[in-house]
């Protein structure tokens, strides 16, 4: 008896050993495989529920749901968000950012403050946004925060910093006439 015990653990033993046992790295692939399958499950669920989700929802499935925030990120760009939103996507959704900067300049571009501004322009540290900060408030402050914080807007910086102030030329103006 005990030889057939032996014998049969002996076999057992050979069928795993032919059997390669799952690495670290397809296992987390498998897992990850099921993760992506439930999270468009879940989406897609969403997506037919009643009411729908709303722009706060979908922000926050942006900011804190990776495998979800690609489709809250497109379908948060094709709605009217309000300035508050896009800034919230701005500051908090790196993947959003460009598409939200460049929505909030289209939809609100002449609505937007100078500290909405030089918000987008220290959070995303696009150069279009820094461009339109500069070509709207073309102060001695927008200037440096531009400077310091969006590569390869120097020559552009050196540019305006070439024309004459306006003020100056008030001035004149007031001397001579």
């Amino acid at each position: 008896m005990p030889d057939d015990t032996t014998a049969s653990s002996k076999a057992a033993d050979a069928s795993n050993k032919e059997k390669p046992a799952l690495t670290a790295q397809e296992a987390a692939q498998r897992v990850d495989v099921s993760k992506k399958d439930l999270a468009r499950q879940l989406w897609e669920r969403l997506a037919k529920s009643r009411p729908g989700p709303d722009n706060k929802d979908l922000v926050y499935l942006a900011r804190f749901v990776p495998l979800l925030a690609m489709g809250a990120i497109k379908t948060l760009l094709s709605r009217k968000l309000t300035l508050d939103e896009l800034k919230e996507l701005i500051q908090h959704v790196p993947k959003a950012q460009e598409g939200a900067v460049q929505m909030a300049i289209k939809v609100y571009g002449d609505e937007l403050t100078e500290d909405d501004l030089r918000f987008m322009v220290t959070n995303s540290r696009i150069p279009e946004v820094a461009k339109y900060l500069l070509q709207r408030f073309p102060t001695d402050l927008n200037l440096i925060q531009v400077e310091n914080t969006v590569d390869g807007m120097s020559e552009y910086i050196q540019q305006i910093r070439n024309q004459e102030q306006t003020r100056d030329i008030m001035r004149e103006i007031d001397k001579r006439l």
